[in-house]
Parts: structure tokens; C-alpha cells; sequence
């Protein structure tokens, strides 16, 4: 969603100062900027001194979140630069959906003991 709204609010501020840019290409810049930093969550829920478990599902969040900006990125990019194999793109989501589900089960049992 953020990178929907942050794309065409650039594309809005790029007309405003009389730019001509492409709304696929601010669209790609949403996705640039619209990744959540894990560093970040991890350094915030230390300082205020969390639950492990609270920890954790922070972690588990947004490395999901990455996980989705990755390949909505990957998407918005070739979508932009015009990609004739716009389907090998979008053929990664269900890909790295199951990836993301089979590394966090196996984590979630190991950080639970």
C-alpha cells in the first residue's frame, strides 16, 4: 500500500515541479523506499525492552515485509523498463510466499525453546 501511495505522491511532486515522470517509474521508486528497516525493529524493541516473544514476531514482520517488497519491486521494475518476460516476475510471488513459510515454522520452533 505504502509503496502505491509514496509512488504516485512523487509522481504528483515531480508534476508540480514541472518534471515529466512516468507514473511506473515513481511507482518503482515507492518500492525503493517503502522497505521497513529489520535493524531498525530489532534496535527499537531492545531499548524498550520487549518480551522476546513480541521480538520475534517484530523480526518474523518484517522480514515478511521485505520478502513482499522484494518482488513488488522486481514487478514494478520490469514493468517500467517494459520487460517482454513480464510473467517471470510475477511467477516469483507464490515462490517466495512458500519460501518465506517454510524458513519461518522452522524458526518460530527453534526461537520458542
Amino acid at each position: 500500500m505504502s509503496t502505491f501511495i509514496l509512488g504516485f505522491l512523487f509522481w504528483q511532486a515531480a508534476g508540480l515541479l514541472g518534471q515529466s515522470l512516468p507514473l511506473s517509474w515513481a511507482l518503482v521508486f515507492g518500492a525503493l523506499i517503502s522497505l521497513t528497516d529489520p535493524i531498525g525493529g530489532h534496535a527499537y524493541a531492545q531499548n524498550v525492552k520487549a518480551a522476546e516473544s513480541l521480538e520475534v514476531e517484530m523480526q518474523g514482520e518484517s522480514l515478511f515485509n521485505d520478502g513482499v517488497g522484494i518482488v513488488v519491486f522486481t514487478i514494478l521494475l520490469a514493468f517500467a523498463a517494459g520487460a517482454h518476460a513480464r510473467s517471470r516476475p510475477i511467477r516469483q510471488l507464490p515462490a517466495s510466499r512458500q519460501n518465506r513459510s517454510d524458513l519461518g515454522v522452522p524458526y518460530q520452533l527453534v526461537s520458542d525453546n
